[in-house]
């Protein structure tokens, strides 16, 4: 896996994304990477002066998020700064797009070529958010490169503990290499964990992982962890808790639409219970 040389970080200026945009900054300091951070406006049309593409009121809109997107900016590096904790300020690039959030995110992630997204989700508030999916799950659904969550109230600290949840799948050994890659920059302990549901059955054993380590990468430092149990998201959570976990990781598989609508995924809960900040792999 390359290196993370650029990041983008998407906003909406609530108070979760500005202590997510410190976690971007500080994740950036740490890698080397620029930033490029990105408002999405939803176009409105006001009734008199539709089917004109882009209303009066959408123009108001853009000119404000200009506006807004500069103090989040010097809000998040102020913060920062205060704190002392960077060793060298990432290069931010601020900007506004008309769209809808989802779309946006993932048309300028593949435009500026990020290798990471990094942004702040609130957790499940709704009915319709459980229907249909926050932002954040359908950025998921989207875009190709990996994504970090961070929840509300979650701390930028040095990464030390990283978990990776497995489902003891046949790319498992790969994603948790590609883990220990992307990690690099904070050489962590990673800890790998299967919560297994009774009289289930999958490809790999633990053991099979842990032999496959032990003859390859001596210079990752991993250890191992399986549990039975019918939630798995709250043997997860607990886990985290337990071992002081500063990131989850999760590797998430495209599903068909058929799945998605009928099938929640262990990881598209987590990304609503989640307590560190979550990496989905992607």
């Amino acid at each position: 896996m390359k290196k993370i040389k650029s990041i983008l970080f998407p906003t909406d200026f609530s108070e979760t994304s500005q202590n997510a945009f410190r976690y971007a900054l500080w994740f950036a300091d740490k890698c080397g990477a620029d930033i490029d951070l990105l408002h999405v406006v939803y176009p409105e049309a006001e009734p008199m002066d539709f089917p004109v593409v882009v209303a009066r009121a959408t123009k108001d809109k853009i000119e404000t998020a200009k506006q807004m997107i500069k103090i989040f900016f010097a809000s998040g590096m102020a913060q920062v700064e205060v704190g002392h904790q960077l060793e060298k300020m990432p290069d931010v690039r601020p900007s506004v797009e008309m769209g809808v959030a989802s779309v946006v995110i993932s048309e300028v992630a593949k435009e500026k070529g990020a290798d990471l997204i990094i942004m702040g989700t609130q957790g499940e508030h709704n009915s319709f958010e459980r229907t249909l999916g926050s932002v954040s799950t359908a950025v998921l659904r989207k875009v190709a490169c990996q994504v970090i969550l961070v929840p509300a109230g979650a701390k930028f600290k040095n990464i030390d503990t990283v978990a990776y949840a497995t489902d003891l799948a046949e790319a498992d050994p790969y994603h948790i290499w590609e883990t220990g890659k992307l990690m690099d920059p904070f050489r962590p302990i990673i800890r790998v964990v299967h919560v297994r549901r009774e009289g289930e059955k999958r490809p790999l054993k633990m053991q099979d992982i842990k032999a496959f380590f032990e003859n390859r990468t001596p210079a990752l430092q991993i250890t191992y962890h399986d549990f039975t149990s019918d939630n798995v998201v709250t043997e997860l959570d607990d886990f985290a808790k337990g071992w002081d976990v500063d990131l989850m990781v999760m590797y998430k598989p495209r599903r068909s639409f058929f799945e998605r609508i009928f099938h929640r995924s262990v990881t598209k809960k987590e990304t609503f219970h989640t307590h560190v900040p979550l990496l989905i792999l992607k």
